[in-house]
């Protein structure tokens, strides 16, 4: 098991520790209290009838080594059951959410699924990277469905109760240097563009780096395959640029600040750096130190656009939960400046969701896991331009089918959308 790595999904996690600058238990946003009960709508007039509670189990960290860097997570988490109840999304069924610290330790992450069953728990959710290896066993015995972030491929197929929302690393490489080769490198003029890359050892780089020479090797008449230099958590990188200097592009590391300015320190300018999702949460430390010219032109392929870019409009659920929870901007303020990590309320909007569909399939008296299960594979969440921005199926279990380029601004000093949707490209 591949424990002894950090992959990207957690470097995204430790967000909260930069933007919080301390992380002082004062300086968190307060998470509302779930509340377990639902509020009657201004309809709602027929006599109640007794509820059915569907209990949502979330294996998370709470005092370990990500416990700051979860906060955010955890706070959308509660605050979209919170608005399922008080708004009584669900007629007849009421969200309970219980929670199990792991600590991010993997020792005690099956102990706190049992502990979660114990409980009742119906769905099972973590966007710890430790948690599906050792819980898919566990939820395919005890046919539960589990939400996740991310997983490798081998976890999500043959298809099972294990569904990830993000669709996998390999993915991501292919769709990136697709729309290079096809909008940002004229390779017919100047040849196969050189592309190489740095980073962690952490799971999730090198799945990226193997993807991204597959892609060169398929497409010799648009991309060189320079190299890809992984190493254990180091924060200098002079060895890296240097094997690196004579590349068009560059895979950066995750937690980019160092790197790109070593990269400038020495003189170099010619490559445009790559970036995905993860790098977001960093990003203040660009503005810390400074650091936006050198990362200006930067091209982050993204599950959709930034703050104020259009991430509003593709998941609306996020803006309902700022006014209806939110009411002092300073607090949205420092949910955005964390980068996406309260973006996970657009996968637990789409959980709940799921749990609404089968409620309405079978009726909330008779939702058990295999309903669950059935609505999971038949969701779909299609935008307002008609596309089907992510589904699971019978066949399917990583989630979405689209995704954006942004390129970093030094002027403005935010990403600004560089591209139309673009579907995930699954193979090189």
């Amino acid at each position: 098991m591949k424990f002894m790595a950090i992959p990207l999904i957690l470097i995204l996690i430790l967000s909260t520790l930069i933007a919080c600058g301390g992380g002082d238990d004062e300086d968190k946003t307060t998470m509302a209290q779930v509340t377990g009960e639902p509020t009657a709508g201004p309809e709602d007039t027929a006599e109640p009838t007794e509820t059915v509670t569907i209990t949502i189990g979330s294996l998370t960290d709470k005092t370990g080594p990500a416990a700051q860097a979860m906060h955010y997570i955890d706070v959308a988490l509660a605050d979209v059951v919170n608005y399922y109840n008080d708004n009584n999304l669900i007629p007849g069924v009421d969200l309970k959410l219980e929670e199990y610290d792991t600590q991010y330790d993997p020792g005690k992450v099956r102990a706190g699924y049992e502990w979660l069953k114990e409980r009742g728990t119906d769905v099972v959710s973590s966007f710890l990277p430790i948690t599906p290896e050792i819980i898919k066993p566990l939820v395919e015995e005890d046919k539960i469905v589990m939400f996740t972030a991310n997983a490798d491929r081998e976890l999500l197929y043959p298809p099972g109760f294990l569904f990830a929302f993000a669709n996998l690393w390999e993915e991501t490489a292919y769709t990136q240097l697709k729309w290079i080769a096809e909008n940002h490198w004229d390779y017919e003029a100047d040849g196969p563009a050189k592309i190489g890359g740095a980073g962690w050892n952490d799971g999730a780089t090198n799945l990226m780096f193997d993807a991204a020479e597959e892609y060169a090797d398929a497409h010799p008449d648009q991309f060189e395959w320079v190299g890809g230099h992984l190493t254990n958590f180091t924060f200098t990188w002079a060895p890296e640029i240097e094997a690196l200097k004579d590349c068009d592009y560059i895979f950066i590391p995750t937690v980019l600040h160092t790197f790109v300015k070593e990269y400038a320190i020495a003189g170099y300018t010619r490559a445009t750096f790559l970036a995905n999702e993860s790098h977001t949460a960093f990003l203040g430390l660009i503005s810390q130190s400074d650091l936006w010219d050198e990362v200006n032109g930067t091209l982050f392929i993204m599950a959709a656009s930034w703050w104020g870019q259009g991430a509003e409009e593709t998941f609306p659920m996020t803006g309902k939960l700022f006014s209806q929870y939110y009411p002092d901007e300073d607090d949205v303020k420092s949910i955005k400046e964390a980068g996406r990590s309260y973006g996970a309320s657009a996968s637990y909007y789409m959980m709940c969701e799921i749990i609404k569909l089968a409620a309405e399939r079978v009726g909330p008296q008779h939702i058990n896991s295999e309903a669950i299960y059935d609505a999971a594979q038949n969701y779909e969440y299609t935008l307002d331009n008609g596309l089907v921005y992510m589904n699971w199926s019978p066949t399917k279990r990583n989630g979405v089918n689209y995704c954006v380029i942004s390129e970093a601004d030094e002027e403005l000093k935010t990403l600004l959308t560089a591209s139309d949707w673009l579907a995930i490209v699954q193979k090189p």
